[in-house]
């Protein structure tokens, strides 16, 4: 997005390439950049050194914005995000978002963040983002299919097979810097399936009204079944 190329490259460099790297679409509704520095404050600047965070003030606000929040992954799009910078903190978030897979299916994304908790200069810098995410069942199955997270689930997921609802949380714990790896960028997903129906959920079995918690993430893979009816040759099992 080329309006970003108004952030001053000195200030908070790694959040301003991520921005830049990240968002790809959207309208600068509106921005102030305000920056009240002594000789010290400029001085550690010039040595790509934070200064005092009071010293910067910078707000602004996107318009139907489009970001890729981790890499690998479709982008979230239709979104209105507003953006805060000082000199110490970079924070930038969305009330709603909308991520649009290749089939067509949608997955519906509320408290979309991203932060920089400490913008101080350093090679491997922490940030944090996430949001509340829902939608359908075959939609969440056809995102854990892409190929930056299937690895992360261990079963093979066909979104044609499987119907219900879904919500839950995905967080996000990334690094800032140079020489930074895809893999390198951590997630964790909580949440719910309901309704969960599964053709051939084992062999020939059929996974009705299914009910399941889960957890993923980059240490541990794991699901608790709450409850669920299985079906097979005409018989109906209650699990």
């Amino acid at each position: 997005m080329e309006a970003l190329r108004l952030w001053p490259t000195f200030i908070n460099p790694d959040a301003r390439k991520w921005c830049l790297e990240s968002i790809r679409a959207g309208e600068l509704a509106s921005g102030t950049f305000k920056a009240d520095w002594d000789a010290a404050a400029f001085n550690a600047v010039m040595h790509k050194q934070a200064p005092p965070a009071d010293s910067v003030d910078g707000r602004f606000t996107l318009r139907n914005a489009s970001a890729v929040l981790l890499p690998g992954l479709p982008a979230t799009s239709g979104m209105d995000a507003t953006g805060t910078i000082t000199g110490r903190y970079f924070h930038v978030g969305a009330s709603r978002g909308v991520m649009e897979l290749s089939s067509g299916r949608r997955l519906i994304g509320t408290d979309l963040n991203f932060t920089v908790p400490d913008t101080m200069p350093v090679a491997r810098m922490p940030a944090v983002g996430g949001g509340h995410i829902v939608g359908g069942a075959d939609a969440l199955a056809e995102l854990l299919s892409q190929e930056s997270l299937k690895k992360y689930v261990g079963v093979p997921l066909d979104p044609n097979t499987i119907k219900g609802q879904f919500q839950g949380d995905l967080a996000l714990d990334l690094t800032l810097g140079k020489g930074v790896q895809p893999e390198e960028q951590k997630f964790r997903a909580s949440g719910s399936l309901t309704a969960l129906a599964v053709d051939k959920f084992l062999g020939n079995t059929k996974l009705e009204q299914g009910a399941i918690d889960f957890v993923a993430d980059r240490a541990r893979r794991s699901a608790r079944r709450r409850s669920s009816t299985w079906s097979r040759s005409g018989r109906t099992l209650a699990r």
